[in-house]
């Protein structure tokens, strides 16, 4: 065909426009023309939302109440108490008197866990209340919980020995054993790790009734029981609580959106963990490169004021004097705080003399009942409110909301030492994620919301610090598998 000329494809362009009506160029609109509506939202966009009601709310005269009793939120003092708790982690890492524990754990995880493929981790998570039994297998590097049992704890129905404990669990692990390739242990008390991943008990905490716990150490004593037994033998590892619910973040967080991982256990009691570099733990006298877990035994920081509820509390325990911020935040003893601020506060003239009394015969509260009544005072949780008036329904919500608003502060200073002594999160768009375990904070209602605020208001506002506190389920067995796999 003849060569199309510049001014013949500028005639067939301008030809093939006529013929087309919706390529017509549209007339420019009047200037006297009243300016276009605005545009609907974009039928996927999020509707506009109110201003979310903060978790903690107290009216002046609840507040005058608590400040009474020194219990107020806001006579809690954050950054002096992040401060106090920084300076017991550093002479802790340093073993002088005064300091945290700060227990090293030998693990030290990278960024994956070790080859999955293939590896069955029979797990028992020896907990506050609860003693569970499961297996954990891996699908395509993710862990896969089968097999669970739940049974009680020895020592929180009644008395009992260290024999005890051992035999309930050789019995629990037997059966899972012939599938298994290695044994995790989660144990969810004060305990020295070993070099060789075992565990040398230091102290029951929770009030916990389990005697002749001295000089044991918790995976020798079961490989020896199940040896006995004639059963397979299988490494075993033991870790701490929070060391497993560090490691549950690894398991089951993406690197790519978590800047860093650090550990939170809030539901029977509480505890924190964290990786360090090697030399930081100056009481190990190790000089090499490379980094460890950590077990901080947080729980057991004193240096903080109680409440008068909180001093009751504490001169009624097992160990009084002992465990000061674990009795001030924990689901063990959270319930009985509300439960007395409450009669406090009927006492003192709070309520109608009908709701008056019959807290006073509130005989017992549980944590997870407080936390849903400060969420909401008409959910029924508390049975003995139930058909209370409104008024009084409130104000029982605000006075528990004071007390788990307290336990939210100390929760994130714990948090916020913490992440000062790692140095970390400091990456606004990635940030550090505080794996938490435990069924206070888990299925929280109350306290979970009051720490995100107090984390936005304290740690992201004031400190420029980013770390998101994300729930892991099954955190401490998938941890112990964690664990077990990195011992090889």
């Amino acid at each position: 065909p003849a060569p199309v000329s510049a001014r013949g494809l500028r005639q067939e362009r301008e030809r093939t426009h006529m013929k087309l009506p919706f390529f017509k160029k549209s007339k420019p609109a009047p200037a006297t023309e009243a300016p276009a509506a605005p545009r609907a939202p974009f039928p996927f966009a999020a509707p506009e939302q109110d201003e979310p009601v903060p978790a903690i709310h107290i009216d002046a005269r609840v507040l005058a109440f608590l400040r009474k009793y020194d219990a107020a939120p806001d006579q809690l003092d954050t950054q002096a108490l992040t401060d106090a708790l920084l300076a017991a982690m550093q002479r802790g890492l340093r073993g002088e008197p005064g300091g945290l524990p700060m227990l090293p754990a030998y693990l030290a995880p990278g960024k994956h866990l070790p080859d999955t493929e293939g590896k069955r981790v029979a797990v028992v998570d020896a907990g506050g209340t609860h003693f569970r039994v499961a297996t954990v297998r891996y699908e395509f590097g993710h862990p896969v919980l089968e097999n669970e049992r739940k049974l009680p704890m020895p020592g929180t129905d009644g008395a009992a020995d260290w024999a005890d404990f051992i035999r309930l669990t050789a019995d629990a692990l037997a059966p899972l054993l012939a599938d298994a390739t290695h044994i995790g242990i989660c144990f969810s008390y004060p305990a020295q790790n070993t070099p060789e991943l075992d565990a040398k008990v230091l102290s029951m905490t929770k009030e916990v009734q389990l005697t002749g716990w001295e000089e044991h150490l918790v995976g020798a004593d079961l490989a020896e029981e199940l040896a006995r037994r004639g059963c397979p033998k299988l490494p075993i590892a033991v870790v701490n609580d929070t060391p497993a619910t560090y490691l549950s973040g690894v398991a089951t967080i993406s690197n790519n959106y978590a800047n860093g991982f650090a550990g939170l256990v809030n539901g029977t009691g509480t505890n924190t963990c964290c990786l360090l570099p090697v030399r930081a733990i100056e009481k190990l006298g190790r000089d090499e490169d490379g980094a460890m877990l950590v077990n901080l035994e947080s729980g057991s920081f004193t240096e903080l004021p109680q409440s008068r509820f909180d001093q009751a509390i504490d001169a009624a325990s097992a160990a009084p004097g002992a465990y000061r911020l674990e009795k001030m935040t924990s689901g063990r003893y959270l319930g009985e705080l509300c439960r007395l601020a409450l009669i406090a506060a009927a006492d003192d003239g709070l309520f109608t003399a009908e709701t008056a009394d019959k807290l006073r015969a509130l005989g017992t509260l549980s944590a997870s009942d407080a936390d849903t009544f400060g969420a909401d005072p008409d959910s029924g949780a508390i049975a003995a409110l139930s058909d209370a008036a409104d008024t009084d329904r409130k104000t029982a919500a605000m006075v528990i909301q004071g007390v788990f608003g307290r336990a939210a502060k100390v929760l994130v200073a714990n948090v916020a030492a913490m992440v000062l002594l790692t140095g970390g999160a400091q990456n606004r768009h990635r940030p550090m994620v505080v794996a938490v375990d435990g069924s206070l904070f888990r299925n929280s209602a109350l306290l979970h919301p009051a720490v995100n605020e107090e984390l936005d208001r304290f740690l992201v506002q004031k400190l420029q610090r980013y770390c998101v506190c994300k729930p892991i389920s099954n955190a401490s067995a998938v941890g112990a598998a964690a664990a077990a796999l990195l011992q090889g």
